[in-house]
């Protein structure tokens, strides 16, 4: 009996031993093909980050060819970066970040240090998070030329003459007066997402009869300043770059609107188109003064000679040119606030030099994507938005009744007829197309 029970003791040890020795052996080939699978992951995870940071750094070289002074850069470097997915999936698979320093500068280029860097996640591993991951940081030095050119839309709404916002409105971007600038209905402004300013600037009074609410954030430049007065900044909200009355800065010189249809090299010049190109790029020269049908500009660019009141839909893209000092009205509503017409609508005198008293009016709603361009009065009396720019050379700009909202496009559109010495997308380019950058070097950092 004793016997048996010995028997059964050393076999039952003999089993405990197998199992504990396959059970080594098992750990030994998971440790093993773990470690494998992981050194294969935190390779593949390497190869994935350093491309990822060197696409983050080609965005921001991009940005730099279209603007210069570009820093907004992507994710915030002390928390969350910009977050990138699996291909055809929602599944995070990592974040990267990208900053910009001005590190050297001359009157003709830009020294600018890019840093980019990315984290790739590791996937899981049997079920089990792994713990790796794999960091790559790139830096890379530029140079990018400029010669700053004071002209271009650079504002959202942009005038020789007075500027009066009698109708509640939402601005995104800048709005600069040689007249006075009166709000007399709610206003909201915000940084323009092309060079995130969101400014008022007048060489004369402000009036503020109204609230008037800047939406600023610490990246933007939002401030508001008057050569002369400004009135009543109690009702003036939001802004952290301060209110300003009496400036004397460049910011508030006055607008140079002398009738040169080219830019000068001293202050800030309004646009004003030549006719000589216009008249080349003229498709149809029509002698009507009302249309009661549809029009369809079909990419045209036509010329009213004798003026033009529209009383059924446009539809664009194209251009309306107006001359010989008379009106462009449109007593039909054009596009919605989704679907907005694209077209440009330019009201001018029609000899060099010499400044129109033709206006714009806007009778019905209106919604479009281009160049609202007047020498004198453009006049709304209902709602009004324009993504692009509004600009009268030299008479008032006056929105009432309605709600408007302008929002600074440069880039609608591209080439308005007359404006090629003037239609300069960041007001910083030499001859358009995007600044010259040159890579000076680039280094892996880890």
């Amino acid at each position: 009996m004793n016997r048996n029970k010995k028997e059964q003791g050393i076999i039952l040890l003999l089993i405990n031993s197998v199992i504990t020795i396959l059970f080594i052996l098992a750990m030994s080939f998971y440790m093993l093909v773990k470690g494998s699978h992981s050194q294969a992951i935190l390779e593949d995870s390497y190869s994935v980050a350093l491309p990822l940071a060197e696409a983050g750094a080609e965005r921001a070289i991009w940005h730099l060819t279209q603007d210069p002074f570009w820093r907004i850069g992507y994710g915030d470097p002390n928390g969350d970066g910009e977050l990138f997915y699996y291909p055809n999936s929602k599944k995070e698979m990592g974040k990267y970040w990208v900053t910009l320093d001005t590190v050297g500068q001359t009157s003709e280029y830009l020294i600018v240090r890019i840093t980019a860097w990315a984290n790739v996640k590791a996937p899981r591993l049997f079920g089990v998070g792994t713990g790796l991951g794999a960091t790559k940081k790139i830096e890379e030095l530029v140079k990018v030329f400029v010669n700053v050119k004071p002209v271009g839309p650079h504002c959202a709404i942009m005038t020789g003459g007075k500027l009066s916002l009698n109708a509640n409105s939402t601005i995104y971007g800048s709005m600069r007066s040689n007249g006075n600038i009166e709000v007399g209905a709610r206003t909201d402004i915000y940084p323009d997402p092309y060079y995130h300013d969101g400014r008022v600037l007048t060489y004369k009074d402000i009036l503020v009869n109204a609230g008037m609410e800047l939406h600023d954030t610490d990246s933007d430049l939002q401030d508001v300043r008057a050569r002369g007065n400004i009135v009543d900044q109690s009702k003036i909200t939001g802004t952290n770059d301060g209110i300003f009355q009496y400036d004397m800065t460049s910011d508030t010189d006055e607008m140079i609107n002398n009738g040169a249809i080219k830019p000068g090299t001293d202050g800030i010049y309004i646009p004003n188109p030549g006719m000589s190109e216009i008249s080349s790029l003229v498709t149809e020269t029509r002698y009507e003064t009302v249309i009661n049908d549809d029009f369809y500009l079909n990419g045209g660019v036509y010329l009213f000679p004798d003026g033009i009141e529209f009383t059924r839909k446009i539809v664009g893209p194209g251009t309306i040119i107006v001359t010989d000092n008379n009106n462009a009205v449109f007593s039909t509503s054009l596009g919605t606030e989704r679907n907005p017409v694209e077209m440009n609508i330019i009201v001018i005198n029609g000899t060099d030099g010499v400044i129109g008293t033709g206006d714009i009016y806007f009778n019905q709603n209106a919604h479009i994507k281009g160049l609202v361009y007047c020498h004198d009065n453009i006049i709304s009396g209902a709602n009004f938005s324009v993504a692009g720019a509004v600009i009268s050379y030299k008479g008032e700009l006056v929105f009432s009744r309605a709600h408007s909202q302008y929002t600074l496009n440069p880039f609608f559109p591209s080439n308005p007829p007359g404006f090629s010495e003037w239609w300069d997308p960041t007001g910083r380019l030499v001859g358009g197309g995007g600044n010259k950058l040159v890579i000076l070097s680039w280094r892996e950092v880890i």
